[in-house]
């Protein structure tokens, strides 16, 4: 199970099956997922912070990029990451991933567990309900290949930077060489001493009195950003199975046959009727899916098995509309100083659609004024053209708005 905790306002709980490769697509992908999420419910901010820990999820160049292209893009203003020691100390989720254990199996005595995959969401529900914000049940089925995306895009300074714990990204439209991102950290999560001549964040340099100050433009992270409306790959699953011919170990593989048989014939055995379905919805799920991108776009996903008393739907979670995702969060904040940069295609695209917008209002003014003019001297017209002009044009006024 994996938590994606935006406190007070929205907590996201997911399965995150064996088939699945964990590191920093797996943590980029579950992030993105539950921002795109907040975004959708009406929750997100104009300021994101992101407390982790650190390891494999999160130590990788490619969450810097992300990070970047956030705010470049205008889905927020400001993110501020924390990066705590490794140990997995994630205060409040290590919190709440122990309330739904305790749920499951108690301290004291014995629980009842959690005999099938979809209870797990009425348990999330009950274990959590005392907390602030929205609960919601996920499926982590697919990782999105963040460092693929981005291999090519780093700018060759942005290179030794592992042990820093505290980053500030910050929109600052002076800085279009930096895609308008102010990128500042410091190496301590505790501040510095009062008296201390070093400035609070890096990096930094002398000025004229020989002071050491923060520099303005903090670190430029990345050369470009990658087209947001082109569709990243997709990382591949772990292989079902060993194959020696592949050079796929028994260590690389998940070993499905083994898994479901286990659960078919021994753990899920005595289950209820329903909870015994569940268990064949996820191998059908594996028969219908066998590699990760051939997943359909977006969830929601169903399934039936053979003799199934219902259908199974996996609601939340990932796949997601990747298109869809990016153009409805790109500019939820003003960016229109960034078309001069280049590498931000979107926002050119962007700024396409508002030109082509308020061309079709010009144009659909002047078919108004002239069809008034045919009008006036009593010369046939199809009123209904006009109408129909006056209605694309309030669709023009909103492309314009965008």
């Amino acid at each position: 199970m994996q938590g994606n905790i935006f406190a007070g306002r929205f907590i996201r709980m997911s399965l995150v099956p064996p088939c699945l490769r964990t590191g920093a697509n797996f943590g980029n992908s579950a992030w993105f997922a539950g921002i795109y999420r907040c975004a959708q419910l009406g929750l997100l901010g104009d300021t994101l912070y992101r407390l982790t820990d650190s390891g494999p999820d999160n130590d990788a160049k490619a969450v810097h990029a992300l990070h970047v292209q956030l705010v470049s893009q205008g889905v927020v203003q400001k993110l501020v990451w924390i990066r705590l020691r490794p140990k997995h100390s994630h205060n409040l989720a290590d919190r709440l991933n122990s309330m739904v254990k305790e749920q499951i199996w108690p301290q004291r005595g014995t629980g009842g567990g959690c005999m099938a995959p979809w209870d797990l969401d009425d348990i999330i529900q009950k274990a959590l309900k005392s907390q602030q914000g929205r609960l919601e049940f996920g499926w982590h089925w697919q990782n999105l290949d963040w460092t693929q995306m981005y291999e090519g895009h780093y700018h060759k300074d942005f290179a030794g930077f592992g042990s820093e714990r505290y980053w500030v990204y910050e929109f600052d439209e002076s800085l279009p060489q930096h895609h308008y991102v102010r990128a500042t950290y410091r190496r301590n999560l505790l501040q510095p001493d009062a008296n201390s001549r070093d400035p609070e964040f890096l990096p930094c340099g002398p000025t004229a009195d020989g002071r050491l100050v923060t520099l303005p433009q903090g670190q430029l992270i990345m050369k470009t950003l990658p087209d947001v409306l082109l569709s990243p790959p997709i990382e591949p699953w772990k292989p079902a199975e060993p194959d020696e011919a592949e050079g796929i170990t028994k260590r690389d593989s998940w070993h499905r046959k083994k898994v479901m048989q286990d659960i078919r014939e021994h753990t899920a055995k005595s289950f209820p009727a329903l909870q015994q379905e569940q268990w064949a919805a996820i191998d059908s799920f594996h028969d219908t899916y066998r590699t990760s991108d051939a997943l359909p776009p977006s969830l929601p996903i169903s399934i039936t098995s053979q003799g199934a008393s219902r259908a199974w739907v996996m609601q939340h979670g990932t796949p997601i509309d990747w298109k869809g995702a990016w153009s409805s969060l790109t500019l939820r904040y003003p960016r229109c100083v960034c078309v001069r940069v280049v590498s931000t295609c979107t926002l050119a695209i962007h700024l396409a659609f508002i030109l082509s917008g308020c061309v079709f209002l010009i144009v659909s003014c002047c078919e108004w004024l002239w069809q008034a003019s045919r009008a006036a001297t009593h010369m046939p017209t199809n009123g209904s053209h006009g109408g129909c002009y006056g209605t694309d044009g309030g669709a023009g006024s909103g492309t314009g708005r965008g």
